[in-house]
């Protein structure tokens, strides 16, 4: 139905309202009204094909365009090598040992056959042993046990794989004490063939730096920091459980983070999982720095107020195509954990860094921090003590944040309702990509209007083939007054389990205290996406 306006004189104008947005696809328009018109590009990643001119028409509607954003590269999962508990192809564990000890090493990814169950996951940390000891450790997930009793404290859980099929499950609780079991199983190895990250490494500072605020984040850290100077770029990796030469899980068992800089300084941090710092070391070693590209840059604060809106709106169609974002807030640059599309505005929970306390080593004044960013211009810092419910600081401020959006090919292949009922696509097909290693993301909307995209960490296949996405370790935003996102009082984290049977369980906690589970009843819809 056409919009009716009146100008200033009192005439009638019919007006289109906002130009529809194409995947890839930039939107440009001066006016909304009839006869105007609407100039879509594509941008940085994609090619092109067709004429992106729309019109307003005089029924309300905008004419349609041939225009056809193609992503230019594709990031899929290669399956490189099977392992059973009796063999592993030679062939296959000489491919699978080349690609990890390459320079720019790839992800990869475990498909684990168990007898009750099956897994896929990333892995966190991967290395070769002696040439034929192949290993990787998951990221951290919460106790499945724990999650279907609806324990008040559950277990982190992470797996380690081993070539000759050897996994060793270990389960920590909040008060350090761990517990670890064997299985054998058939693991399949999947590597990323990226055709968007480089694979050969750079580590001038001018190069990085271009790369840097380009977008061109190098996918095997976590967080990046730029020093005040612009003369040092640092890479974090976070999350390490530990694990000595064999390699197997030690007890006690700690945190190991690490932080590379360009300047050939590394600094690693050792912190116990109970809490407590237990030791720091330097190091030092040449940082290499393997840029992806498929990154293309979305909006910035700074922009003029006349073409805000328009960059938002490409920012919240990327969203709702499966695209993640990537944010710089200060010297900070790191990819979304979590974006959340609201009241016109997008959102963002980065992942978890640490700071050290004289800003250039790890020591015992380490501090964990979250930080939250809107394209409102705000952004909320959260430092707190590590392994530890105490909060030290929370700082609002308004720092200049640049917003870069991935430019990788994303499908839609499965959505239900709250209840699990099918609205498009196919169980069958999600399923099936997802054997194969591919990457998903989840989009729920909730019955308000709120949009929520999440990366999924993990997932466990049933044996009746429904999935369950795990999502780990999110910083619990809450909706307050004005439509403004805040952290919770504690600074407290948010675990999520989503399943496509329409079941969304939520585990809100702070670390070394009793958490609280709940049901999400909420949801309108959930979106499967899978990366192509």
């Amino acid at each position: 139905m056409a919009v009716v306006l009146e100008d200033y004189e009192g005439h009638s104008v019919v007006d289109c309202g906002f130009p529809p947005y194409k995947d890839g696809a930039m939107v440009d328009y001066v006016k909304t009204t009839f006869g105007a018109e609407a100039n879509s590009f594509c941008v940085k990643g994609y090619s092109s094909s067709g004429t992106g001119t729309s019109v307003c028409l005089s029924n309300g509607t905008w004419s349609q365009t041939d225009l056809v954003c193609t992503a230019r590269s594709h990031s899929t999962w290669q399956r490189v090598a099977k392992t059973t508990a009796s063999t592993t192809p030679i062939l296959q564990r000489f491919k699978l040992n080349a690609q990890i000890s390459a320079a720019c090493k790839p992800k990869l990814r475990v498909k684990a056959d168990f007898k009750l169950s099956t897994k896929v996951m990333d892995l966190h940390s991967n290395d070769v042993q002696s040439l034929w000891k192949i290993w990787g450790q998951s990221v951290r997930g919460l106790s499945k046990s724990s999650w279907d009793s609806f324990e008040i404290f559950p277990k982190r859980e992470f797996e380690l794989f081993l070539s000759d099929a050897q996994n060793t499950h270990l389960s920590v609780d909040d008060d350090g004490n761990a517990r670890k079991n064997r299985y054998d199983g058939d693991f399949v190895w999947f590597v990323k063939d990226d055709q968007c990250v480089s694979t050969s490494s750079a580590n001038d500072i001018g190069s990085v730096l271009t790369s840097l605020f380009e977008g061109e984040i190098d996918p095997n850290f976590d967080t990046y920091e730029v020093d005040d100077s612009n003369s040092t770029v640092y890479g974090q990796v976070t999350g390490h459980m530990s694990q000595d030469s064999q390699p197997s899980f030690t007890i006690p068992c700690y945190w190991f983070v690490k932080k590379q800089g360009t300047s050939g300084k590394v600094d690693i941090i050792r912190w116990s999982v109970a809490g407590g710092f237990l030791n720091a070391e330097p190091r030092s070693v040449t940082m290499p720095w393997c840029p992806d590209t498929c990154w293309h840059h979305a909006f910035d604060t700074r922009a003029s107020s006349s073409n805000k809106h328009k960059h938002i709106r490409h920012l919240t169609n990327g969203v709702q195509h499966g695209h993640n974002i990537m944010v710089k807030v200060g010297n900070v640059i790191v990819k979304a954990r979590e974006v959340v599309l609201h009241d016109g505005h997008v959102t963002v929970s980065i992942k978890e860094f640490w700071v050290p306390s004289d800003k250039n080593a790890f020591s015992s004044g380490s501090r964990q921090a979250w930080i939250m960013a809107s394209t409102t211009g705000r952004d909320v810092q959260c430092i707190h003590v590590p392994e530890s419910a105490v909060v030290e600081d929370v700082t609002e401020g308004g720092k200049p944040s640049i917003w870069f959006l991935d430019s990788r090919q994303w499908e839609k292949v499965f959505t239900i309702d709250g209840t699990g009922a099918v609205l498009s696509g196919s169980m069958s097909d999600l399923l099936n990509k997802v054997n194969e290693g591919r990457s998903l993301r989840v989009g729920v909307l909730h019955t308000n209007g709120m949009y929520k995209a999440l990366e999924v960490d993990a997932v466990d296949v049933s044996s009746t083939g429904h999935i369950a996405g795990d999502i780990i370790h999110n910083v619990d935003l809450v909706l307050g007054p004005g439509n403004d996102f805040h952290f919770t009082d504690t600074c407290g984290v948010v675990s999520s389990i989503i399943t496509t049977e329409g079941s969304y369980k939520t585990y809100r906690y702070n670390i070394g205290s009793a958490g609280k589970h709940s049901i999400v009843n909420d949801v309108a819809k959930i979106d499967w996406f899978i990366e192509m």
